[in-house]
């Protein structure tokens, strides 16, 4: 399931950890991340990624909410659904492993 949050601010940190600047139709939305404040400020230097939030149902030890940030900004070629499921497989695989 997808949900949606708005700038959410990082611990430690007073800026958002993501200004929504687009938002792309299967719920995820592009932002740009600046390497520090100067950069933000003058908007240079950034990168563009996508921002996919959501929360995995029925499973009682999940956080609330989980937040995956990509540089695959095509949300036609990647919906956010199934980036979100091939995200929570790979780690469920990998502490599986160990």
């Amino acid at each position: 399931m997808l949900v949606h949050r708005r700038q959410t601010p990082v611990p430690g940190q007073g800026q958002p950890a993501s200004a929504r600047e687009q938002e792309l139709p299967d719920g995820s939305y592009l932002s740009t991340v600046y390497p520090n404040d100067k950069d933000r400020r003058k908007r240079q230097n950034g990168i563009v990624m996508r921002v996919v939030e959501y929360a995995l149902d029925g499973i009682g030890h999940a956080e609330p909410i989980y937040r995956l940030v990509t540089n695959w900004l095509d949300p036609v070629a990647a919906p956010a659904t199934e980036l979100a499921a091939l995200y929570h497989r790979r780690w469920k695989n990998r502490n599986r492993a160990g």
